[in-house]
């Protein structure tokens, strides 16, 4: 097809105010069956630079990615190339929820249908979410959007990515909130136990540092006790039994104390001196150390397995 090539079903978009834009015409069809006025560019997802997107102009653009790599590189590009039209659209980026890997409109229809909505409670749900997103403004036309790329949750291994999905459900934080202090946290328990060679003479420990940062009330502390509950109860356990067992060692300490006077006084050659108790190894439950560090903002949080 020569450039510029049109965009997917041209004669609607004439007439629209609000334009849902997805990475492949099976998505825009799914969204146009709700009642949705939905296009993409031909020639897949490396070709948008290639379509004629000035219909578009001064309309207001929903920018639905598919939930992969490729699909935010698309969003990204068709922002960039909207953002240079006159006059401008308004960008909105709307990241569909609970989609799997590689998953986009169609997989949310269906499963939204599988879970008993009509197709006009689905369309209301995504004219709320776009109602919700807030327009990206770029400083330059010429500017490359960075937006921001959720945890990828999918990417952990059971039970993590259950804990991880349903705290952050339970909580209503972002996953990332549970996810990182939770890596640092797991790190931490294997220690020293294993360590990674990547060279013959270089091998690395498992230390993870995580950083979070995130606007006041945004429940990030609520998600870090989640995580940490299970850590300081684990040490909070050890550290009841050491105290147990140094109140112990302390009273056997004393009677060995008194037993080494008496030896002394009446030691013979035969007479072997009293057995000296031992003290309790320092508890080890974990060796995850979790602090915030003062001279950076109330909001950030430092873990530090050591």
């Amino acid at each position: 097809m020569p450039t510029p090539r049109p965009l997917y079903h041209l004669p609607e978009l004439a007439e629209a105010q609000r334009v849902f834009i997805t990475e492949g015409e099976k998505a825009a069809d799914a969204l146009r069956e709700l009642g949705l006025t939905a296009t993409t560019s031909p020639h897949g997802s490396k070709a948008a630079d290639k379509a004629d997107w000035s219909p578009l102009a001064g309309k207001e653009c929903v920018i639905s990615p598919d939930n992969d790599d490729a699909g935010r590189r698309y969003a990204d590009d068709v922002a960039g190339l909207l953002a240079k039209l006159t006059p401008a659209p308004t960008i909105k980026v709307v990241e569909l929820p609970d989609l799997p890997l590689h998953g986009d409109a169609v997989q949310y229809i269906a499963a939204s249908r599988a879970a008993g909505l009509d197709d006009d409670a689905i369309r209301a749900e995504l004219e709320r979410l776009a109602d919700a997103s807030d327009p990206i403004e770029l400083e330059s036309p010429d500017l490359r959007i960075e937006r921001y790329r959720p945890f990828p949750v999918e990417a952990l291994p059971e039970p993590m990515r259950s804990f991880v999905a349903k705290g952050a459900r339970a909580i209503g934080c972002d996953p990332s909130y549970i996810a990182l202090p939770l890596l640092s946290a797991l790190a931490a328990a294997i220690g020293n136990t294993r360590r990674i060679q990547l060279k013959r003479d270089w091998t690395e420990p498992a230390i993870i540092w995580a950083a979070i940062v995130g606007e006041s009330g945004t429940l990030k502390t609520p998600a870090f006790k989640l995580v940490m509950k299970p850590v300081r109860d684990r040490q909070g356990d050890a550290l009841k039994r050491h105290a147990e067992a140094l109140a112990s060692y302390e009273a056997e300490a004393l009677r060995y104390e008194k037993a080494l006077a008496a030896w002394k006084r009446r030691k013979t050659a035969d007479d072997d001196p009293p057995e000296k108790p031992q003290p309790p190894p320092k508890p080890n439950a974990t060796s995850c150390r979790i602090r915030r560090s003062r001279p950076w903002p109330r909001s950030c949080w430092q873990t530090r397995a050591a």
